[in-house]
């Protein structure tokens, strides 16, 4: 495997994300809460917009990982109160001639730093049952399922499973 770098998303990188979001909702369509039909409908005033943080109301972090300056995967961390002391991890995907090679890892050490950085206490992401794999992947890290508050609860869906990260100081 070539150079990894970790990056964040701008607006001007909309069909980068275009390109990798659709990808993932194509190779991996139970992993995500949206389908390929419903990203693939969306303009590209609609993927920018995604993309242009100042017009947010929540605080997000887009990132995107190269191997040798190409994109091989994709996760943005969320935070949707500006209160909380918990960020989520939506997104995340690697396209899978990179699986097991590090770069899942690194984009995860990265929301980990954005998240220790502003002094969060955890990071939640849910995960399909069925996805043995990404359950190793994310507990390798140092994730683990949780029940927390109704809050977290409300966006999970029926066949997954809610993991948290405790920003503790134990790393990926």
């Amino acid at each position: 495997m070539g150079k990894v770098q970790i990056r964040t998303l701008s607006v001007d990188d909309w069909e980068l994300y275009k390109s990798l979001r659709l990808a993932s909702l194509l190779e991996s369509p139970s992993a995500f809460g949206s389908t390929f039909k419903s990203a693939s409908d969306l303009s590209s005033c609609d993927w920018k917009l995604k993309l242009d943080l100042a017009t947010h109301k929540n605080k997000a972090l887009p990132l995107v990982a190269e191997v040798d300056g190409e994109p091989h995967g994709l996760v943005w961390g969320v935070i949707h109160d500006a209160h909380s002391t918990s960020a989520h991890i939506y997104q995340m995907w690697v396209k899978a001639e990179s699986r097991g090679q590090g770069v899942g890892r690194l984009l995860l050490r990265a929301l980990i730093a954005w998240a220790t950085e502003l002094r969060l206490n955890s990071l939640y992401l849910t995960v399909n049952q069925d996805n043995s794999a990404a359950i190793s992947f994310y507990e390798s890290i140092g994730f683990s399922f949780t029940v927390t508050s109704s809050e977290n609860l409300q966006s999970k869906p029926l066949n997954s499973h809610l993991m948290v990260f405790g920003l503790n100081g134990v790393g990926a």
